[in-house]
């Protein structure tokens, strides 16, 4: 039992200084400008069902992710950065109640075909890839 407790904790606390890792390149740095502003984004969930919503990149390291009703997905925010062309977002709030330390959630995903208006990232874990699309919205 002890055991257990000691490798939840220990997982736990690797979880947070691997996401609070922000080491920044000047590539990274480009990137996070360029990624700065409202995107619609749109995945499949685990049903196979079109998930999608908005999700706004502050360039103070906040983000916002004001979801669509569709399928009833939380609203969140919290902070985000980029590392080695990783999207790394910490989830601290969820439909407005804050989240404590070990409740935060962490979501990492592989930048690719970045361009002005859209971009693909991929979760390498859950092997599930992400559209963005620039909004005109946020």
């Amino acid at each position: 039992m002890h055991r257990t407790i000691l490798y939840i904790f220990l997982l736990g606390c690797l979880a947070l200084l691997h996401g609070c890792d922000d080491t920044k390149t000047a590539k990274d740095v480009e990137i996070k400008r360029q990624l700065e502003g409202a995107w619609t984004y749109e995945f499949q969930d685990v049903h196979g069902r079109t998930v999608s919503g908005l999700q706004t990149l502050k360039a103070d390291g906040k983000f916002l992710v004001n979801e669509s009703k569709e399928h009833e997905v939380e609203r969140s925010e919290g902070e985000w950065f980029v590392t080695d062309e990783l999207l790394k977002q910490k989830t601290t709030q969820l439909e407005e109640k804050k989240l404590g330390t070990m409740q935060m959630l962490f979501f990492t995903c592989k930048i690719s075909e970045l361009q002005a208006n859209s971009f693909t990232c991929r979760d390498d874990v859950t092997k599930q890839s992400f559209f963005f699309k620039r909004s005109l919205a946020g």
